[in-house]
């Protein structure tokens, strides 16, 4: 940071666009690699733990940017840090770390868990029985729902736990700060007989988005809403999206089944049916 403070307090602004040298990179883009690096070996030091960028390397980037007359789209060094901290490139993250297209992507996610969850609620259950542990998987979003609440899997419970996906989705849509707490209040806020019985069986607010690849991109290449929107760093971290939210990275979140375990299903009864 002094060498940079020297620079600028000398006015050597042209040594700081300066890229003659052996590598052929400008200072700036020397510390951008120094913490894309610092950041990639954290992650696999300590996975999910990342902090964030540090202030330090912030305020630098800022005052280099700033000095070299490159837009920062922000005007103070602190708005910078906040916007910039966990890696938002777009400038309009939400918090910093919730990107529009992540936005999208999970307001999608909670559309259409409550769109399929419905036309189950009805034709899946049996009147004050928890559902059969076996037809678990046949419910739409069932491996967000741990094998402990099995027996509490009634349709009072699963509707208390379609309550949890409207609430993601009315607080995605309104661009409001995300987090379980957040996400815990609006369902309180939904009250009913349902939630009451959802949380008081152990429902919880937690669980994971299970989109984010690439058949997301292609169902969505033609959506005009989709395809408006920015591209940033932060579209696709999921990981740190569920950190963000309040998710402990030790604890086993949603899904608590793979889909892997389903196609090794099929082929264990395929193979059955050929003997």
């Amino acid at each position: 940071m002094s060498a940079f403070n020297t620079l600028l307090d000398l006015g050597r602004i042209e040594d700081l666009q300066n890229y003659h040298n052996a590598n052929g990179t400008t200072p700036l883009e020397v510390l951008r690699d120094n913490m894309a690096n610092g950041r990639e070996f954290m992650e696999w030091l300590v996975p999910a733990r990342w902090p964030g960028y540090a202030d330090v390397d912030l305020s630098m980037e800022y005052a280099v940017k700033t000095a070299t007359g490159m837009d920062t789209g922000c005007a103070t060094v602190g708005d910078y840090i906040a916007q910039t901290k966990y890696g938002c490139t777009c400038g309009q993250c939400l918090g910093g770390w919730l990107s529009p297209r992540m936005i999208f992507q999970l307001r999608v996610q909670a559309t259409s868990s409550m769109e399929f969850m419905h036309r189950d609620d009805e034709s899946r259950f049996k009147t004050r029985q928890a559902i059969d542990p076996s037809d678990v998987d046949s419910l739409y979003d069932g491996y967000f729902i741990p094998p402990s609440l099995y027996p509490n899997l009634c349709l009072s419970f699963y509707r208390g736990f379609i309550v949890v996906f409207r609430a993601a989705y009315d607080i995605l849509k309104r661009a409001s700060p995300f987090t379980v707490e957040t996400l815990l209040s609006r369902v309180r806020d939904a009250y009913s007989y349902e939630t009451m019985y959802f949380f008081n069986k152990g429902g919880k607010c937690e669980g994971q988005s299970m989109i984010g690849d690439r058949e997301f991109y292609e169902m969505f290449a033609d959506d005009d809403e989709f395809v408006a929107l920015p591209t940033c760093a932060n579209d696709n971290e999921f990981d740190l999206v569920r950190r963000m939210v309040g998710l402990d990275p030790e604890k086993q979140w949603a899904p608590y089944r793979d889909e892997d375990d389903d196609d090794d299903d099929m082929d264990e009864d395929e193979d059955d049916s050929d003997e």
